[in-house]
């Protein structure tokens, strides 16, 4: 059993059974090593274990090993995604967009144009897997628009949203973006309904640059309304004021906007908790706003918070509760989760929550106003579901091609499975039957 991402590569200490080893920092090295060696035999040593880098793991005797890092890989050195070893239905997923002033539901997929980021936010987990320098790497531009075009010519996607940290960082490799789908016939074709942006890198020529690539929805990390604490958690200079005119760029381009904002932060008085509530009220009147999300601020292993909270006394390092470190709790009861109370009442912090939380909630009523809602909600979950049962059915049919006499006995002994193919089919008919009527 082994484990890889940012919490095992920030608290490594951590390892713990059913875990046998942890890969710590980017994992494609390590892993493929471990299925190399694995390859040649069921068991192995600790010895064996020792030779390779990024790993952690427990001796024989439970003393933790931890190996040396291996260098972070070059951008040509990133493995390209193998997209046919995936079913389809796994690549799929449909979503609900805004754009132009209507909702549709639309099938997409995410890629990566770059891995790593050039900002040291202090709460940001992500780049404890790569600390060298922020680890930030872009792909070369004929790369991405590959698997663009594989996505778009094999599986008909024509909506691909960017999952990096931080995109818009380089104007011109904006304009070579564009000018590389434009030379395939993809401008345009193509739509990108997500990107991740900072505040304080937009201007109009990037929000002319980011309309005419195709992009639609940006997502920007707010944090606060407070200027000091924007100091505090952000790298690099961003202003309450930069917020606000990215914003209005996006705006006059037609570009939505969905926002996020951070509470419960050190240092953060019931001042800045004001102005983030300001802030919070200016941004849903907003007409590109499309969504507010809250997070409690969390202390993620290996990032400047959780040395932070350690040093304070917030938390032992050495006695972790891990079902207290829930970013967007989905609920008002939020006190248990709060980990930087800063002398404040169970009943303050409760009351600011449930404020807060209102303002969400106000936007989402709003955004449901908007034109073809209804459609797109009822078509998001049919595809989505069809998408299950095509997936659940290719499983059973796989069943009996590879071990006919195990699929018959399980549909002869299982009463239940017998069920659900009954249930499957006729859904899938009914969905069938309804889409093409």
């Amino acid at each position: 059993m082994i484990i890889g991402g940012h919490h095992v590569t920030g608290l490594p200490e951590s390892l713990d059974k059913p875990f046998d080893v942890g890969v710590m920092g980017e994992g494609e090295g390590a892993l493929s090593d471990i299925v190399e060696l694995l390859k040649h035999g069921n068991s192995y040593t600790t010895t064996d274990l020792k030779k390779i880098p990024n790993l952690v793991f427990r001796d024989t005797h439970g003393n933790l090993i931890l190996n040396p890092k291996r260098p972070l890989l070059a951008p040509e050195e990133i493995p390209v995604n193998q997209w046919d070893l995936l079913p389809k239905e796994h690549i799929v997923q449909h979503k609900i967009l805004f754009h132009d002033g209507v909702v549709t539901s639309e099938a997409l997929t995410g890629i990566f144009t770059a891995r790593g980021c050039p900002y040291r936010c202090i709460f940001c987990a992500r780049q404890v897997l790569w600390k060298e320098g922020g680890g930030y790497r872009v792909f070369p531009i004929d790369y991405v628009v590959d698997e663009m075009e594989l996505l778009y010519k094999k599986y008909h996607i024509s909506h691909i949203w960017f999952a990096d940290d931080t995109f818009a960082v380089s104007k011109e490799r904006l304009r070579k973006f564009i000018e590389e789908l434009r030379k395939r016939k993809l401008l345009g074709v193509i739509k990108i309904p997500g990107v991740f942006v900072r505040s304080n890198l937009v201007d109009r020529e990037v929000v002319d640059l980011l309309k005419e690539l195709g992009v639609y929805r940006v997502t920007l990390g707010i944090e606060s309304g407070s200027n000091k604490m924007l100091r505090y958690l952000k790298s690099g200079p961003i202003t309450v004021q930069q917020v606000k005119n990215a914003i209005q760029l996006f705006a006059k381009q037609g570009i939505y906007v969905g926002g996020n904002i951070m509470l419960f932060s050190p240092h953060e008085t019931p001042h800045d908790l004001a102005l983030s509530y300001k802030l919070s009220q200016w941004f849903i009147k907003q007409p590109n706003a499309v969504s507010l999300d809250f997070y409690l601020t969390t202390p993620y292993p290996g990032t400047g918070l959780w040395n932070e909270a350690v040093r304070e006394g917030v938390l032992d390092s050495k006695k972790v509760n891990s079902a207290k470190f829930v970013l967007l709790p989905k609920f008002l009861d939020v006190n248990k989760y709060i980990f930087f109370r800063n002398g404040k009442s169970t009943k303050f912090l409760q009351r600011e929550w449930k404020r807060f939380y209102s303002l969400s909630e106000r936007l989402r009523l709003k955004v449901e106003k908007t034109p073809g809602w209804e459609t797109a909600i009822q078509r998001k979950e049919k595809e989505n579901r069809l998408n299950d049962i095509r997936f659940a059915m290719k499983v059973r049919i796989r069943l009996f091609i590879n071990n006919p006499l195990r699929g018959v006995w399980r549909l002869c002994t299982n009463s239940a499975v017998w069920k659900r193919i009954y249930f499957d089919t006729m859904q899938l008919l009914k969905n069938l039957k309804s889409q093409y009527t």
